[in-house]
């Protein structure tokens, strides 16, 4: 029978007794109660339909499937300093199971390491993984003795845990000072949007130039997502955004003035980025980004807007031909909700033969509503919706 307890510098007993995994559901309310008298301080993203609760004593999540008695989660943030490795786990689990387990495999990371445990007869196996972050290490150790669940499905469960451990947001205190650790919290509070953009010349007689574009949504719980969510709802979910694009999805924490976003699927120098404050905008790469927002309710537009593209064609793309490509697109909206669309391209071009020059344009009415955050546009029949917001203090306030 498998009993929670904890030896070799992992803390006291969980919830201060010892109990049997048959009877987990009793312990994790049990956990959840003392968790009510201490703030969390760490947090992970466990798998559908896990219960999890944080005990305080040890300072672990411990989560369990709704069925199984015999597999549990436990999931953690410990410093640099102490000492994790095949020992202790091994007498983590032996501590957690009152079983004898032995190393079956440890394979070590740029950052960290996985280690499989195995019981003597078999009928009981531990997936451990552990992964730098800065001055600490997280964990995440799944034990089960569940067949259903493959070597292959513990080492992907316990590799998205540990990857997506945290320390939870904290709000900032009243009155804190600018450049203050509270004043570096202050993204914590709600989900925020920040958008840049980066200029880059051509470097070739081919042209090249091209803009790249960074956005950034920080969530209040931690999580990090490289782009906007559909029709820019800044409120999405980690579980809605995870079914989107979960190669996109990170996590973020205030480090000092500066954020520093962790991304489990990238790798190398992008694999971890710190974004600099520079007063209401973040700083990455040298490139600024910028807080937007998104006006509430609908929103009646009028005016002109006009965006216009170029680029360079020359011999280095492999063709005997030099030219230029040209083309803008003018919106015209008017506040009664109708919009109208003209569109007009140019190319010139020069071969050995002989140069040539062309012009082209078309236009088109249709209807556009602006609600929050999302552009619909309908026209000539086709409808297509974007994503729209104001940068801070630039440009007049929409008129409703």
């Amino acid at each position: 029978m498998f009993r929670y307890a904890v030896s070799r510098g992992w803390g006291r007993p969980v919830c201060g007794r010892s109990f049997s995994l048959i009877l987990a559901a009793t312990a994790l309310s049990l956990c959840t109660v003392a968790a009510g008298v201490a703030r969390a301080t760490v947090q992970a993203t466990v798998p559908d339909g896990w219960r999890s609760a944080y005990n305080s004593t040890n300072a672990m999540l411990i989560a369990q499937p709704p069925s199984g008695a015999t597999t549990a989660l436990f999931v953690g943030l410990k410093a640099a300093s102490e000492t994790l490795d095949s020992a202790s786990l091994r007498d983590f689990v032996r501590g957690v199971t009152n079983t004898d387990v032995t190393l079956e495999r440890e394979t070590p990371l740029r950052d960290g390491a996985i280690y499989q445990f195995h019981s003597g007869d078999g009928a009981l196996r531990a997936k451990a993984m552990l992964k730098a972050r800065g001055e600490e290490t997280a964990f995440a150790v799944l034990i089960t003795g569940d067949a259903s669940i493959s070597d292959a499905d513990a080492l992907g469960m316990v590799g998205r845990t540990v990857r997506s451990v945290s320390r939870p947001s904290m709000r900032p205190s009243s009155g804190a000072a600018p450049g203050t650790k509270a004043a570096g919290m202050a993204l914590a509070t709600d989900a925020q949007l920040y958008v840049g953009v980066r200029f880059r010349p051509s470097a070739t007689a081919a042209g090249g130039s091209g803009i790249t574009r960074y956005n950034l949504l920080l969530l209040p719980d931690g999580t990090a997502y490289a782009g906007i969510p559909p029709g820019g709802e800044l409120n999405s979910t980690p579980a809605e955004l995870q079914a989107l694009a979960p190669a996109r999805l990170g996590s973020w924490r205030a480090q000092g003035a500066n954020i520093v976003v962790d991304w489990p699927q990238r790798t190398g120098a992008y694999a971890r980025e710190v974004y600099e404050r520079d007063g209401r905008r973040l700083r990455l790469r040298g490139t600024p980004l910028a807080p937007v927002s998104c006006p509430s309710g609908p929103v009646n537009l009028a005016g002109t807007y006009k965006a216009s593209t170029s680029r360079a064609v020359g011999t280095a793309l492999g063709v005997p031909v030099q030219g230029a490509l040209y083309g803008v697109r003018t919106l015209r909206f008017s506040r009664d909700g109708g919009i109208a669309v003209a569109a007009e391209s140019a190319v010139a071009g020069r071969t050995a033969a002989g140069g040539g020059a062309g012009t082209a344009g078309s236009a088109a009415d249709g209807r556009y509503r602006w609600s929050s955050c999302e552009l619909a546009l309908t026209i000539d029949g086709e409808k297509s919706v974007h994503t729209g917001f104001f940068w801070p203090g630039e440009g007049e306030s929409p008129r409703r």
